[in-house]
């Protein structure tokens, strides 16, 4: 079988970060949870993971992974499936969602939406949810009753009709995240990818869209592999690697700018990336964890 094409279904990925500056111990590694929305994803093929400098790749298959490490990544795998954080953290939105799924006709979800009440929220990061689903919802139902559907062949037209108004709705409503869309430059990855001996920067990669905090920090890769009608294979395990690259960079670059911040406070961080392919959705979330057998 072709190497490009053995694909590892769900994968946690950590890598080392020396952190000697700060007077920490140098086994800070980073987890990656792999949530998607179609069996088969995300797509990364095993010659592909072996460019990845300090990277481990741990599948539930991996006879190598500790016990500890395989309950996480099932436990993780079945809260996606649970909506455990939807549920948890968000009862009020989960239950507005699932009354609305249950009205069959998608033009009546705009007046049933913008009626429902609730004042009994959790906290106001839940409030500010609630709206946001309010708008993704009702921008849903204008989705599914188009006239007729146009649909143009470009990788990024699902990309820009779809993924695009969630992202950016959820980013004007909560205020978490800020964005830069279309053929913008990680300065992170550039920083990271700066040629020590000649102090210059390498040549630095584009990325569909970019995520960032109220401090400009770099939290959120993103990329468009594919049309709806057809996958390029190639260009979506390309653009896998360089959200992967990308990531890793962003979360070393926060913990570049604060080495006097404690290892507890880091564990705290999280940075994510996206990848459409194919009318598909991958989303990747690292997180700085302890390796305690270095």
């Amino acid at each position: 079988m072709d190497p490009a094409r053995e694909s590892i279904d769900g994968f946690l990925i950590r890598f080392r970060e020396r952190r000697e500056a700060a007077g920490q111990p140098n086994n800070a590694t980073a987890a990656v949870d792999v949530f998607t929305f179609k069996p088969g994803l995300p797509k990364l093929a095993t010659d592909t993971a072996k460019k990845l400098d300090m990277v481990t790749i741990i599948t539930n298959y991996n006879q190598n992974m500790t016990t500890e490490m395989k309950a996480t990544f099932k436990q993780q795998l079945q809260d996606q499936i649970d909506l455990k954080t939807l549920k948890v953290d968000f009862p009020n939105v989960y239950r507005m969602v699932v009354d609305t799924l249950e009205i069959q006709r998608y033009e009546q979800w705009p007046k049933f939406l913008w009626n429902y009440e609730n004042s009994d929220f959790e906290s106001l990061l839940e409030k500010r949810f609630f709206k946001a689903a309010q708008y993704i919802l009702t921008t849903f139902a204008d989705k599914c009753n188009r006239v007729e559907v146009l649909r143009g062949r470009g990788e990024r037209t699902f990309w820009v009709d779809r993924v695009v108004p969630v992202m950016q709705t959820i980013g004007d409503q909560t205020s978490l995240t800020g964005f830069d869309w279309c053929e913008t430059k990680s300065k992170d990855h550039g920083e990271a990818n700066i040629n020590t001996d000649l102090w210059m920067k390498t040549s630095r990669r584009f990325l569909d869209g970019l995520g960032f905090d109220a401090k400009k920090n770099e939290l959120l890769a993103m990329e468009a592999s594919s049309g709806i009608e057809k996958e390029d294979l190639n260009h979506t395990l390309d653009d896998t690697l360089k959200n992967l690259h990308t990531s890793i960079s962003m979360i070393s670059g926060i913990i570049r700018r604060n080495l006097d911040a404690s290892f507890e406070t880091m564990k705290q961080v999280r940075v994510f990336c996206i990848q459409s392919r194919h009318g598909s959705i991958v989303r990747l979330s690292f997180i700085p964890v302890e390796e305690k057998d270095h």
